[in-house]
């Protein structure tokens, strides 16, 4: 006999998220059509980890069940009726509502055609055992766990397992996503499904640039991105998507240490950019062209990462002021002088990265172009030129107050004035 989950659905979420739940079971129930959650959030709940993301599937119009269970709660939903979903909102639960559809591939690595099914199509249609359950939250069937793959036994046994030997050729994100929930969980691929995924690494040629992406972009949003980069650097995946990319020492270092200097530069942006460190210019061009992201800022990121290397040496001088550094690096975004102050072995170079970024990028004189002119500075380009001095003045320590800038202004103006200057 199979074991109930009511307790655990109802223990598992706030009051009025399972309040919630209780109600769209009452309200399939007078629309005679199943209902279940499925995937992720059943997952989690068998680990007993927190999801705030929960898919709840209907054997039916998923749109219409939920404006009807909107209007109930008295609150609102976004509808994406080109994909038949809606979503509601509870606390910082999302909750997204599914019909139960069932897929097929015209060819390995295409898009599935999808037409409606019921919840056995629909968990057959997934990714991996531990994804393919399903409860029941209809009345009567509340807490019954559907169970067709055996993914409670891979749960306990720690396992990633596909559902079918097919499962890559179908779809090769699959591979990249079997890396991703191993090192999340901490578990680890099944021996066959391993052996499907090497066999079927030639399959990921066939996914576009942007699934690609995206998929990537997933793993930089997960708590360990170093894990799983390690992972895919053993699996082979990273050199299918360029071969120059590799996993060592230095590579696992700055992956670690990223986590602590993300902010204020937006995590996924700097993996990115430590992704790319080991490439010249011209593998980057090709690596940009395999995502789809050759233009658009995450693009120019990569290059200026890149860029930026190339012209370190400039701050391997003994002698260099901190108006240098200011001038060298303000027209490299934070992301790409992070990734580099991560990955240089030089700690001098490091430490001016890290002052630039930390304070120097900061900087700003007193004065501004009206104070300029209020003192008697006709507007101009000499304008600027006074502030760029004053500013350079202010990054070495040789200005201190609005008067120290004031002082330095009129000498800079008195300077320019000199006819004697261009002798």
């Amino acid at each position: 006999m199979s074991q109930n989950y009511s307790k655990l659905i109802k223990q598992a979420f706030p009051e009025s998220v399972s309040r919630l739940i209780i109600q769209a079971g009452d309200l399939a129930r007078s629309m005679s059509c199943g209902i279940y959650l499925v995937g992720g959030v059943v997952r989690d709940l068998l680990l007993d980890r927190k999801n705030e993301d929960i898919d709840i599937m209907l054997e039916g119009d998923a749109i219409r069940f939920a404006e009807l269970l909107a209007q109930a709660l008295n609150t609102g939903i976004t509808s994406y009726k080109k994909f038949g979903t809606a979503t509601l909102k509870a606390g910082s639960y999302e909750i997204d509502f599914t019909t139960c559809r069932s897929e097929t591939y015209s060819r390995p690595g295409a898009l599935p055609s999808v037409k409606p099914g019921d919840i056995t199509a629909d968990l057959f249609r997934r990714d991996f055992t531990i994804n393919s359950m399903a409860l029941s939250i209809a009345p009567g069937k509340f807490g019954e766990l559907i169970d067709l793959y055996n993914g409670r036994q891979d749960i306990e046994n720690k396992l990633i397992r596909v559902l079918h030997s097919e499962s890559f050729t179908d779809d090769a994100t699959r591979i990249m996503r079997a890396i991703r929930y191993e090192q999340r969980l901490d578990f680890e691929i099944e021996t066959k499904t391993a052996k499907l995924l090497t066999r079927d690494l030639d399959m990921l040629d066939r996914i576009s640039g942007d699934r690609l992406r995206k998929e990537i972009s997933l793993w930089f949003g997960e708590p360990e991105p170093e894990r799983i980069i390690h992972r895919a650097d053993e699996l082979a995946v990273l050199r299918k998507l360029h071969p120059r990319l590799h996993w060592n020492n230095n590579v696992s270092e700055a992956f670690f240490h990223a986590g602590k200097h993300a902010k204020p530069v937006s995590p996924v942006q700097l993996y990115y950019c430590l992704l790319v460190y080991g490439l010249n210019e011209l593998e980057l061009d090709e690596l940009l062209r395999r995502l789809n992201i050759s233009r658009g800022k995450l693009g120019d990121l990569c290059r200026q990462t890149i860029n930026l290397k190339n012209r370190l040496g400039l701050l391997g001088e003994k002698e260099i002021k901190r108006a240098d550094i200011y001038y060298l690096l303000r027209d490299f975004s934070p992301p790409a002088i992070r990734a580099n102050a991560l990955y240089h072995t030089s700690r001098r170079i490091r430490v001016y990265l890290d002052l630039y970024l930390d304070k120097l990028r900061f900087t700003k004189t007193l004065l501004n172009g009206r104070d300029l002119v209020r003192m008697g500075i006709p507007e101009g380009r000499l304008i600027g030129t006074v502030l760029q001095d004053l500013l350079a003045a202010k990054l070495n320590g040789e200005v201190q107050t609005r008067l120290d800038e004031e002082r330095l202004a009129r000498s800079i103006i008195s300077r320019l004035s000199d006819p004697g200057m261009d002798q």
